[in-house]
């Protein structure tokens, strides 16, 4: 079951979606987080939508979607570093703190070629850590 939480959690809260008892519900600041930095990149929302589903397509404003949602959403700073603090204080209580920790601190550690790749980059393993928890 910890495996579902964390899934979700990690889709969900980084890109959007707040998934409680396997439904959607999106916050208001999300939404307009989300439409912000569309508008922002570009980028075609279908890739922001497939990406929730883990299908990363290798587009540069996908990328530079992902560093936008990361800075407005306080997760990253405008280098690119993750803010395990700000993720931290935002988890949902059901959220296991040990493995969500684990996921952090492995992904935290991933260096683009530039901040958009490395957002890009931490979104998709924090999106497969899921399958090492």
């Amino acid at each position: 079951m910890k495996n579902i939480y964390i899934n979700h959690f990690i889709v969900t809260f980084i890109n959007v979606f707040l998934i409680l008892e396997h439904t959607y519900a999106e916050t208001t600041s999300d939404v307009l987080r989300k439409e912000l930095c569309i508008r922002q990149t570009s980028v075609n929302p279908s890739l922001v939508a497939n990406a929730d589903y883990g299908v990363f397509a290798s587009n540069r404003e996908l990328k530079c979607y992902f560093r936008c949602y990361y800075i407005e959403s306080g997760f990253v700073n405008d280098s690119g570093e993750i803010q395990a603090d700000v993720i931290k204080s935002k988890l949902p209580q059901k959220i296991d703190r040990k493995i969500a920790q684990q996921a952090i601190d492995k992904c935290k550690k991933i260096k683009g070629k530039d901040s958009c790749e490395t957002a890009y980059e931490i979104q998709k393993c924090l999106y497969n850590s899921k399958l090492q928890v």
